[in-house]
């Protein structure tokens, strides 16, 4: 899977803490998440999972590295735009 990070927008402001994470499988089918950014990029593929429909995923990010599972977004590296 592939992430795109943007900022989510909270009563017309930015929140610092979450991000909004558009989770992509290779068929082109797709899902927007919001996450708080403390959150474990295993979380994220549990969240990925379960809307997916699928028992295992490999998160990988914009850039093409993978998300480490124990990761937080923020140690990740997940950043607004």
């Amino acid at each position: 899977c592939n992430t795109d990070l943007t900022a989510v927008a909270m009563d017309g402001e930015a929140s610092s803490n979450e991000v909004s994470v558009n989770i992509f499988l290779p068929s082109g089918r797709s899902i927007t998440v919001s996450i708080l950014r403390t959150q474990t990029c295993g979380e994220l593929g549990e969240i990925a999972q379960t809307s997916f429909g699928r028992g295992f995923l490999r998160l990988l990010s914009a850039d093409g590295h993978f998300l480490h599972p124990d990761d937080s977004l923020q140690s990740a590296g997940v950043e607004d735009g």
